[in-house]
């Protein structure tokens, strides 16, 4: 293999791509070593207005098979070293990457060749990456960092419109607070569906178990609205709730750690759950199915949740952490309450958070109580 017929062909690919996608792109040197490697250093892709889309100061390609005349290339390896990743959308809910994947269709004509490659990767690498995401699709511009990202790819293959990879390890830590130590996952992307399979994760504070997740697009081909339908199974998992603060406030300053397991699937407007367990505590569980509507406005949201078994003690009440306006709220039981033992507790809850009926049978030491309850707001 020779290196200048290499090169002239990567710069070649590059004109090509540029071309196509109307994106900028840049490469400060091109090194071909030991015949079967090249090195690409300070790699710029950029938007039209020069807006960094991804930049790498270093990147690698290590050369399994390259046939000119079969125009056919198989990379062993592509790696990444010391990226800066800038993923922005905009009030039109459109990524700044959005147009380098359209131009990149099938259906879309390449016109710097009427020669098409064959290009395949057995394994590629993102080594101490940041990544900045920027969301502009409400008034209050949003912004999440992602620091010392490094992911390891293989098993990668793509036909026709979808693509199936395996992700051995992901490590990163997001906005310095949620360290994820190792995420490995079966990955298949077509461009109705997006399928994650035998996801493992650890971070600092939670523990993953065999999750499967599978989402796909509404009707317009969109993915990651609010209509896209999803479903996600959990299997003996451990998550704690200050670490979900980062997501959802109000768990911020909740040090508590929860098991959990079962299925949930829908859209987010119109969710459901089933065979839900929920354990923590000394001697906390919890099963249930509910069913969730409208859940973007909490005070219209009608739930109904049907809990087929939930067990508890008075200590497991006592110790759990209630954080209001960031001070933690003490709840005073009567002592004589200590004497109940285990509460066992069956029944439902149907309607909305201020107008709702609930009813079930409530078992512990002291006796049975079965409650039939109607509420309704004052007018």
């Amino acid at each position: 293999m020779q290196s200048s017929a290499v090169q002239t062909f990567i710069i070649g690919k590059i004109t090509g791509l540029s071309q196509r996608t109307n994106a900028k792109i840049s490469i400060e040197k091109v090194d071909i070593t030991f015949f079967d490697r090249i090195i690409l250093k300070n790699v710029l892709i950029a938007e039209a207005n020069s807006d960094t889309i991804l930049f790498t100061e270093l990147l690698t390609a290590r050369i399994d098979t390259l046939k000119f005349r079969k125009h056919k290339l198989t990379l062993s390896e592509l790696s990444f070293f010391k990226n800066q990743i800038s993923v922005k959308r905009d009030s039109l809910n459109e990524y700044n990457f959005g147009f380098i994947l359209e131009s990149l269709r099938p259906d879309q004509k390449d016109t710097s060749s009427s020669i098409q490659w064959k290009i395949n990767c057995n394994q590629f690498n993102f080594q101490k990456s940041e990544v900045a995401f920027s969301n502009q699709t409400s008034e209050n511009v949003q912004h999440y960092f992602v620091h010392q990202m490094n992911l390891n790819v293989s098993d990668l293959s793509n036909y026709a419109d979808s693509v199936a990879f395996k992700i051995n390890d992901l490590r990163l830590n997001y906005n310095n607070q949620v360290f994820i130590n190792q995420l490995s996952a079966n990955v298949i992307i077509t461009k109705s569906m997006i399928a994650l399979k035998s996801m493992n994760l650890k971070s600092n504070k939670s523990e993953i178990n065999n999750l499967s997740l599978l989402m796909n697009a509404v009707e317009n081909g969109e993915m990651f609205s609010r209509d896209m339908n999803f479903e996600l199974q959990l299997s003996n998992s451990y998550v704690n709730l200050s670490e979900l603060g980062q997501f959802i406030p109000g768990f911020y300053e909740i040090d508590e750690y929860f098991e959990l397991e079962g299925r949930i699937y829908g859209t987010l407007n119109d969710l459901k759950g089933k065979e839900l367990i929920f354990k923590t505590g000394e001697s906390t569980v919890i099963n249930f199915d509910f069913y969730a509507n409208g859940i973007e406005d909490l005070e219209t949201m009608y739930l109904f949740l049907d809990l087929k078994k939930l067990e508890t003690t008075i200590n497991d009440i006592k110790r759990f952490s209630i954080i209001k306006n960031g001070k933690k709220i003490n709840i005073n039981i009567p002592d004589a309450f200590y004497n109940s033992g285990l509460l066992s507790y069956k029944g439902n809850f149907s309607g909305f958070l201020s107008d709702f009926v609930t009813y079930g049978t409530l078992q512990s030491r002291m006796g049975i109580i079965k409650t039939d309850v109607s509420v309704v707001p004052k007018k």
